[in-house]
Formats: structure tokens, C-alpha cells, sequence
């Protein structure tokens, strides 16, 4: 009996162990925000002209939420206002490359990159396609 009563014990501290292991490891590593909540900042910070925070802030978003390519779309703007327009090039083409629901966020964003870039035959093939 006490045998049991023991073991019983062991297994309750051993239980509420784990468990407060998982609590600390949590608060180390939390999980993303919102992802909503940063476009949502990331658009009024491109408002307030803050690109590189707006930058700063979407690149936050992991590649497995489901707002990524509409972060991803927002961070292109960032970069064209910020005029680093051969980032937005190379993103562009990257995310035209994969299946997503932004393809003519990207495609637009490209063509008026490559106009910026002084690439304007560039950029009319793009937006003749």
C-alpha cells in the first residue's frame, strides 16, 4: 500500500515537472503574433513612411501562416517605397514562381520596379503578360 502511495507521488511530481518545463519553454519561445495585427501595423508604418520597420516587422512572419503572401505582398511595398527596388524585383520573381493568390500583387510590383530601375521595356513586358 505504501508502495503504491509512493510511486502515486512520484508520478505526480514528475507530472506537474513536465508540465512546468512546457510552461518555461513556451515563454521562451512564444508563438508569432497575429500575423493580421503586424500587416495591419506594417501598412501604417508604410503610412508614416517607417519602411524599415514595416520591413523589419513582416519579415516576422513565418512561411507557414496563412497571411504570408499577403505579408510577403506588403513587404514588397515596403521595399518600393523604400527604394530598394532590386529587392522587390528578386521577391517578385520568387513568389511568381510559386502557386499563391498574389500573383498580380507581385506582377504589378515587378513591372513598377523595373520601370523605377530605369528598365521600362522590362517592365512592359511584364505588364503585357
Amino acid at each position: 500500500m505504501s508502495r503504491n502511495i509512493f510511486c502515486t507521488t512520484i508520478i505526480l511530481f514528475l507530472s506537474f515537472g513536465i508540465f512546468h518545463l512546457q510552461l518555461k519553454a513556451q515563454e521562451k519561445n512564444p508563438l508569432i503574433n497575429n500575423s493580421g495585427e503586424i500587416i495591419s501595423k506594417s501598412i501604417q508604418l508604410q503610412i508614416d513612411t517607417d519602411y524599415v520597420e514595416a520591413i523589419k516587422q513582416l519579415r516576422t512572419i513565418p512561411v507557414n501562416d496563412t497571411n504570408y503572401y499577403q505579408a510577403m505582398g506588403e513587404l514588397v511595398d515596403s521595399y518600393y517605397g523604400h527604394r530598394q527596388y532590386d529587392s522587390v524585383i528578386n521577391i517578385c520573381n520568387r513568389f511568381l514562381k510559386e502557386d499563391n493568390a498574389y500573383h498580380a500583387t507581385f506582377y504589378n510590383s515587378l513591372g513598377n520596379a523595373l520601370d523605377a530601375s530605369d528598365k521600362p521595356e522590362d517592365a512592359v513586358k511584364v505588364f503585357s503578360d
